[in-house]
């Protein structure tokens, strides 16, 4: 399959990494004044504008276990497992008050912020708390039905995003998605597309498959799955793109496939990393000049309590990855 990404990519000029990547040693003292030397690699991320500053040495620090959390749900209280117990799409929006295919069901958030923002369970007739546990076709199902919904709803951007865990805001532990229906993109979208459009992405995966980060490519859809180079949301970051397709809402049923496909199989390389993470959809409209998708991004694990990986330059737009991209892609090759 990456072969078929070099054909497809003959005619792109790959994005230079080297002009993006400066290394520094930053030289310390211990309290027996002993010297230590870190040896971190700075790279800038043009399309969000963030910088990653990759430290190996910050997996060996210690960390202080500060409380033990609690899933707060149990099974018997699930709304999620009982489509009586769920909120329903209002009359205003011109939906039905849900819709279920197979098993999967969608209906309106309880706590909406937005006009239309729904939730997607892609398995209600089973307490499904790890997403390990879906098949692919469960995630076909989830996908399919919200760009049914989006569709419905005529609006331009429509994006599908997933929280697992108490720590990436997760409230219920069955596990679901959600989404927004909206008359612009997210604020996050609008800035990569001002910085991003096909060809850049094209560039950039191009770049990345010639630092052998491209873990698969389906030559039908034109849906690649890699490791990010430079994360800008996470310690790592896992990505799904439909290079040809700007817009979730317009997938075709093979690129929902093929989305599926890479989704069931990056929540397995995700989880090794974490128990906790956050599924971003980065989606346009049909007529923008973008590619859709999806960044699957690790938070901190349970095991390490209240501890959160996000600090300060995180939100200064400059993550602090301790997993070298590479050892990352030769893992997910072994796991597959």
């Amino acid at each position: 399959m990456i072969n078929e990404l070099d054909e497809y990519l003959k005619d792109v000029q790959a994005a230079d990494l080297a002009s993006l990547e400066t290394s520094i040693t930053s030289n310390v003292l211990d309290p027996l004044e002993n010297p230590i030397s870190f040896n971190i690699k700075l790279r800038k991320n043009p399309a969000f504008g963030t910088k990653s500053r990759i430290d190996l040495e910050r997996e060996t620090r210690r960390v202080e276990l500060t409380a033990e959390l609690k899933p707060r749900a149990l099974m018997n209280d699930c709304m999620f497992c009982d489509p009586k117990k769920c909120a329903n799409f209002a009359p205003e929006t011109g939906l039905e008050k849900q819709y279920i295919q197979n098993k999967a069901i969608t209906f309106s958030n309880w706590y909406a912020s937005g006009i239309i923002h729904g939730i997607i369970v892609y398995n209600y007739t089973t307490h499904i708390t790890n997403p390990i546990d879906l098949s692919h076709e469960e995630w076909v199902d989830g996908l399919s039905l919200v760009r049914k919904i989006g569709k419905l709803t005529k609006k331009k951007y429509v994006s599908l995003h997933n929280n697992y865990g108490l720590k990436a805001a997760a409230s219920l532990e069955h596990f679901h998605g959600q989404y927004h229906c909206e008359d612009e993109p997210l604020a996050m979208t609008k800035r990569t597309m001002k910085n991003a459009d096909k060809g850049y992405w094209k560039s950039w995966v191009k770049a990345l498959n010639n630092m052998n980060l491209v873990l698969d490519f389906d030559q039908k859809t034109k849906t690649v799955f890699f490791v990010e180079w430079s994360p800008a949301f996470g310690k790592v970051e896992l990505v799904i793109m439909n290079l040809e397709n700007p817009s979730f809402v317009n997938l075709s049923d093979d690129e929902i496939d093929a989305v599926a496909k890479y989704m069931h199989r990056s929540v397995r390389i995700i989880r090794e990393i974490s128990d906790q993470f956050n599924v971003l959809n980065f989606s346009a409209a049909l007529d923008d000049n973008y590619c859709n998708h999806f960044r699957i991004i690790p938070r901190a694990p349970m095991t390490i309590s209240l501890k959160a990986w996000q600090g300060y330059l995180e939100f200064m737009g400059e993550t602090v990855p301790h997993i070298d991209p590479n050892k990352l892609a030769d893992a997910a090759r072994d796991m597959s």
